[in-house]
């Protein structure tokens, strides 16, 4: 496929340059040092990513919209599927002259190669136009091969179900950083090394935030519901604090239960049961463990199997076991033990030398 990335030199640009560039597509690079020729260049493509920052994303896709032929796809990476004014995306004149738009978002930051970051990584997509359907079966196999979890939405619900899956981590996040900046950095580090699940997850996404401010900052900034969002947020915290000055948690304890009974009960009951795992998980992970790592090449039936044995030869008892696939090919083994005694550092040494 002839296609065109403009934003290539950027963290997600230069990532699908290197994948659709593996998969043998034609790739024509656009950014800072050529963007004078976008015009003429688009002119000839069948499809253009635009993995801009949101701020740029509707003159881009106005730009395109303007030269691209009948037929042609204009495929945004954007976390924001309608950026707020004055800078609106115009999807009507998409459609009067047949080109489709896509809106393929995500969830979490992609890393070159591509490939290893596709792996679980959840997609949220959608196609509007006279040739969607054709342009859904040409664009997702570029993915689907890798394992992701895709998410086919209406494009106008995308902002909406961001509120929940985005906005409220990225405040968090903020919200956070204005208290850890205030705090004792001695009582920060004790309350995130101490703090057990859930407030571990919490902080893990906290801390995830705070790896990429630049680009928090550019959603909230350009997320069209932002503001409703926070004047949600600082409602229920002047709420909170109501209804501690009248010692009366009622409307603590009836808000918590009015929104869990919200959520959808078989997703409810998957989500409480994932939660579960990844506590007694984490606490496996805590404890006295030994790692392997193992190559593409060694990861084959039976890996497993043999190292364990060599752990059970020696009589050695096991709390946990975890053998986790790679996106690259290769695959961790993870042995938790009650601890790590002579025995235990006979079997490593054992594996190591017979299996790795």
């Amino acid at each position: 496929m002839n296609i065109m990335i403009i934003g290539a030199l950027g963290v997600l640009g230069s990532a699908l340059v290197e994948h659709c560039v593996r998969l043998g597509s034609q790739v024509i690079c656009v950014d800072l040092h050529n963007v004078k020729d976008l015009k003429q260049l688009a002119s000839n493509v069948a499809a253009a990513f635009i993995a801009v920052p949101i701020s740029e994303i509707a003159q881009t896709g106005q730009t395109l919209t303007a030269v691209m032929k009948a037929g042609s796809l204009i495929a945004s990476f954007g976390s924001v599927a309608e950026p707020s004014s004055p800078h609106l995306i115009d999807f009507e004149l998409m459609k009067q002259r047949e080109i489709t738009f896509c809106h393929l978002h995500f969830m979490f930051r992609p890393i070159v190669p591509l490939r290893s970051t596709i792996f679980g990584q959840n997609i949220a997509f959608s196609f509007d136009g006279k040739d969607a359907e054709k342009w859904k079966k040409r664009l997702l196999p570029i993915f689907e091969p890798y394992g992701p979890v895709l998410h086919e939405i209406d494009r106008k619900q995308h902002d909406q179900a961001t509120v929940i899956g985005q906005l409220v981590h990225m405040t968090t996040a903020v919200m956070v950083a204005g208290l850890w900046n205030k705090s004792e950095a001695d009582a920060v580090n004790l309350g995130v090394k101490t703090g057990g699940f859930p407030s571990q997850s919490v902080t893990r996404s906290v801390l995830r935030s705070m790896q990429a401010p630049k680009l928090l900052g550019e959603i909230l900034r350009n997320h069209p519901l932002t503001l409703p969002t926070l004047a949600i947020l600082r409602d229920a915290i002047d709420q909170i604090e109501k209804a501690i000055e009248a010692e009366d948690p009622t409307y603590i304890i009836q808000s918590l239960e009015t929104a869990r009974s919200s959520v959808n009960e078989d997703l409810r009951k998957s989500i409480d049961w994932t939660a579960d795992k990844l506590i007694r998980l984490e606490a496996d992970l805590y404890k006295a463990n030994v790692i392997f790592e193992f190559p593409a090449e060694m990861n084959k039936p039976g890996l497993l199997a043999r190292v364990l044995g060599v752990f059970d030869r020696l009589g050695i008892n096991k709390t946990s076991t975890f053998a986790h696939n790679k996106p690259n090919g290769g695959c961790a083994i993870i042995v938790g033990v009650e601890n790590i005694d002579r025995r235990v550092k006979i079997a490593e040494q054992e594996v190591r030398d017979s299996v790795c």
